[in-house]
C-alpha cells in the first residue's frame, strides 16, 4: 500500500468523482422514471468509479479532498444542466401552447 501523495493521482479522482456524481444524478432520474435497463446500466458504472476511489483514499486519506470536491462539482452542475433543459422544455412547450391558441383564434 502506497502512501504517497502524486498530483496525477489526485486529479483523477477529482475527475472520477465529478462523473460519478453526474453519473448519480441521472441514476436517480432514471430510477423515479422507471428506467430499470439505464438505471442498471449507471449502477454499474457508480460502483466501478466508486470502487477506484475507495482504493485511492484507502492509500492515502488525502486523497478525499478532490475526492469530496469532485463530487460537488459532479452534483452542482449536472442539477443545474437539468435545470436548464427542464426549464427550456417549459419554456418551449409554452411557446407551442401560445401558438396553437393564436392559430385557433385566427380561425374563428
Amino acid at each position: 500500500m502506497s502512501s504517497e501523495f502524486h498530483w496525477s493521482t489526485a486529479i483523477s479522482v477529482f475527475f472520477a468523482y465529478v462523473l460519478l456524481d453526474a453519473l448519480y444524478a441521472v441514476y436517480t432520474d432514471a430510477i423515479g422514471s422507471h428506467k430499470a435497463g439505464r438505471a442498471a446500466w449507471l449502477a454499474m458504472g457508480i460502483y466501478g468509479i466508486s470502487a477506484f476511489g475507495v482504493k485511492t483514499y484507502i492509500s492515502n486519506v488525502w486523497y478525499c479532498i478532490p475526492l469530496a470536491a469532485g463530487a460537488w462539482t459532479g452534483t452542482y452542475f449536472t442539477i443545474a444542466f437539468l435545470r436548464y433543459q427542464s426549464l427550456k422544455k417549459s419554456s418551449e412547450m409554452a411557446n407551442r401552447a401560445a401558438a396553437a391558441a393564436e392559430v385557433a383564434t385566427k380561425d374563428e
